[in-house]
């Protein structure tokens, strides 16, 4: 499973490009890995909001996780994988465009 140091090392890099878009942390999303799991079964992923909460995958996380990631984590199904970084990207395109969702 993915560490927390994992994230904080990438968080940390970007220290940055967070200040400048630090709206886009005040959604529920970014709160902590319940909400984020809400936002996946919000989805219908129900397997993939429990791994997500499991291993702790905090919406500040999605910025930064990639499909081997999400497989490192157990989620294997390439349909899943696809299904997922979609709507991580969905919804980082409308936090790009608008700063909140």
């Amino acid at each position: 499973s993915l560490s927390s140091e994992y994230f904080r090392s990438k968080l940390k890099s970007s220290n940055q490009r967070r200040k400048r878009k630090r709206r886009m942390f005040q959604s529920p999303v970014y709160r902590d890995a319940h909400q984020t799991g809400v936002w996946v079964k919000s989805f219908g992923m129900l397997e993939v909001a429990d791994v997500f909460e499991s291993n702790e995958i905090r919406g500040e996380h999605l910025k930064f996780i990639s499909k081997d990631d999400l497989r490192s984590i157990g989620i294997t199904d390439d349909d899943q994988l696809t299904r997922v970084a979609k709507e991580i990207t969905r919804l980082l395109m409308k936090y790009d465009s608008s700063g909140h969702v």
